[in-house]
């Protein structure tokens, strides 16, 4: 698989539940959480030999050469390659397959926690393919307590949903949090905002399972909105007739 091709797919295997696999992050990786007293993270620029580096451990990697390959993308990370970081972040702690088959693995929560804080710092530019600001937002909502962080996860993923070019995930898990009360006040109000938003981001399809979220809010009522039986079917109506409404 040729490097575009291969950001391209590891970018779609990212979501939530399979942040939650294989939590693991190889410990010589010297990443850390480096919070400025305003409360925010100052973004990092990558090193110019960042990507030179990270390309020939991907070579490596192919040629099967597991243990050098490994050894190279821990430190074109450490200067700011986005693949390495994102395929280090994959092999271990998203993917229990990997990318990378490498000796030097143990389970650490923390740690892929820093990476991919690390990894959300760098620029991202439009169409690289790769995700990891949302992907570091969606991991604080998703990760089990204590390592969980879902109000600054929500404030990361609004803000970095813009640089996609489908919000839909993003938005319906914002609508999900706020119709639970997942770490944010349950707000039905918010929630059906999210879930409209969702309903909009891809233009001319809204997939059924925002439909009957709509359907299911509208049909209880939530804190902050009272139960709305008409809009309810009309949403599971719309659901009921979308074709892909058993996804």
């Amino acid at each position: 698989m040729n490097p575009s091709a291969f950001s391209k797919t590891l970018s779609q295997a990212l979501r939530p539940a399979a942040l939650l696999l294989a939590l693991a992050c190889a410990p010589a990786l010297s990443v850390h959480a480096e919070t400025p007293a305003a409360g925010q993270s100052q973004p990092l620029a990558p090193q110019a030999s960042a990507k030179p580096m990270g390309d020939q451990a991907y070579q490596l990697m192919q040629a099967g050469q597991q243990v050098k390959a490994h050894e190279l993308f821990m430190r074109a990370a450490e200067m700011g390659d986005r693949r390495s970081l994102s395929l280090l972040a994959d092999s271990y702690g998203r993917n229990p397959n990997g990318y990378l088959k490498s000796p030097a693995v143990k389970k650490d929560y923390p740690k892929l926690i820093q990476l991919l804080e690390r990894a959300a710092r760098y620029p991202e530019p439009e169409g690289s393919g790769y995700r990891l600001k949302q992907d570091f937002a969606r991991l604080l909502i998703t990760a089990p307590a204590p390592y969980r962080d879902a109000p600054r996860g929500s404030r990361l993923l609004v803000a970095a949903t813009g640089q996609d070019d489908d919000g839909t995930e993003n938005y319906y898990l914002l609508g999900q949090m706020y119709e639970r009360g997942e770490g944010v006040p349950a707000d039905g109000k918010q929630a059906v905002y999210w879930y409209e938003r969702a309903a909009s981001a891809l233009s001319g399809y809204t997939p059924p399972k925002v439909q009957r979220a709509l359907a299911r809010i509208y049909k209880t009522g939530a804190p902050n909105l009272p139960a709305d039986p008409k809009k309810s079917r009309e949403w599971s109506d719309k659901a009921k007739h979308n074709p892909g409404f058993q996804s």
